[in-house]
């Protein structure tokens, strides 16, 4: 929900929302252990999707920077 809101408030790129909520999904999965960890669903999410973290935390020092 705090990407979605994130990007609808505009203070980052509404292109950030699906990576930062699939790896949260993975997140969850990880940690409460939902279901069976799959390592080539977590490599593809480490592959495609940290960048977006990246590119979070500089919106977030920009916005914490004003």
């Amino acid at each position: 929900e705090i990407p979605k809101r994130l990007a609808r408030d505009c203070r980052m790129p509404g292109n950030l929302v699906e990576p930062l909520e699939k790896a949260a999904g993975q997140r969850n999965i990880l940690v409460h252990m939902y279901v069976e960890v799959d390592p080539k669903l977590i490599l593809k999410t480490i592959q495609q999707e940290l960048d977006a973290f990246n590119e979070f935390a500089e919106y977030v020092l920009h916005f914490l920077e004003k």
